[in-house]
């Protein structure tokens, strides 16, 4: 027989609990060790800044900073300076006040074309150089930098530095325009979610479309800053084009959007005298009546184009085929999903 198998702790033998509970809690610790939440796992805390933007250009940077926070390794915090109309909050606005130590990364994707080509080298060489220049600067001042900072100025930015670069540096995202391209975007069901808009103005445009006896064709009209021509992608509705989408639909057209006083709403006023002009004088009514409608004509806006995708009632929402929505005009847009069966181009 083997006494030396034997042989313990007097400790031990003194409290045979105690002897019996130190594989166990040993083990316990080990499994506590394992169970690491992820946010501890990477302790790096990005941040990403939604730019001030009008509402529906913000709110679609705001749900691609919502996407983009998905991709990016470790723990994000999103500053965005809010639309109480579409009940999006303010979150994070000291992040605009503070400075921080940043190297730049671009993450643009470049559109090869005949007249952009050459430009689109030169900037590549621009930014090398910027980049040479920086790396020297820091190392004279002997100062790494605190994040790495993307700028988002483009419909199709480039996700793979940026995801390669999350892993191990702090990020620092600048979203500063809105990214109009459905595959950057999150699903439909998530963006409901983020922007539910509000319950009184939701009561509000209930109240205006139950007023009319029979589903009205609701057709957004935009005017102000594009009616000079110098939006190459932005096009004002034409009238006999809706007259046309009123026919095809049987339903008669009322007017919301920016009515104020200009050629192209006397235009408007002239081709349908007996149409309602609903100058609500509230972008969030607009938005919330264009939601809760059926049948949508939509102008080239984002703003009307997320109000129409958001719908959780729309049965037709149709589209021009031109600007913004035209992929021959601005490949670099895509705003139209054609697995979504409620969107219908309007061809003159």
């Amino acid at each position: 027989m083997n006494r030396s198998a034997d042989k313990s702790d007097p400790a031990n033998e003194s409290n045979p609990s105690k002897r019996h509970s130190g594989g166990q809690e040993a083990r316990g610790e080990t499994r506590r060790r394992r169970l690491i939440p992820c946010e501890e796992a990477f302790p790096k805390t990005h941040k990403i800044r939604v730019a001030k933007l009008k509402i529906g250009n913000h709110a679609i940077a705001y749900l691609f900073a919502q996407r983009i926070g998905c991709l990016i390794q470790g723990p994000v915090e999103i500053a965005s300076r809010g639309i109480a109309e579409l009940g999006l909050p303010a979150s994070h606005l000291d992040f605009y006040e503070e400075t921080y130590r940043c190297q730049d990364i671009s993450c643009e994707y470049p559109w090869p074309s005949s007249q952009r080509l050459g430009r689109s080298w030169t900037k590549r060489a621009q930014d090398k150089w910027k980049g040479i220049v920086a790396r020297a600067t820091r190392t004279r001042e002997n100062e790494d930098p605190e994040y790495a900072r993307f700028s988002i100025r483009t419909n199709t930015p480039n996700l793979y530095p940026i995801r390669s670069y999350s892993i191990n540096h702090r990020l620092l995202v600048d979203v500063e325009s809105s990214v109009s391209n459905i595959g950057y975007l999150p699903s439909l069901c998530e963006a409901r979610q983020l922007l539910p808009g509000t319950s009184t103005l939701r009561e509000q445009a209930k109240t205006i479309l139950q007023g009319f006896s029979e589903e009205p064709l609701i057709v957004h009209i935009r005017a102000g800053d594009i009616l000079d021509g110098h939006h190459r992608l932005y096009k004002p509705l034409d009238w006999q084009l809706i007259k046309a989408a009123s026919a095809e639909l049987n339903r008669r057209p009322v007017f919301i959007g920016q009515l104020e006083e200009s050629a192209l709403v006397r235009e408007l006023k002239a081709a349908f005298p007996t149409a309602d002009f609903l100058h609500t004088q509230s972008a969030g009514l607009d938005f919330e009546i264009m939601r809760q409608s059926r049948f949508l004509l939509l102008s080239t806006s984002t703003f009307a184009w997320l109000a129409g995708w958001l719908s959780t009632r729309a049965q037709c929402i149709l589209i021009p085929q031109n600007g913004l929505y035209n992929p021959e005009e601005a490949p670099e847009i895509n705003l139209v999903d054609c697995s979504d069966r409620r969107f219908h181009f309007l061809i003159a």
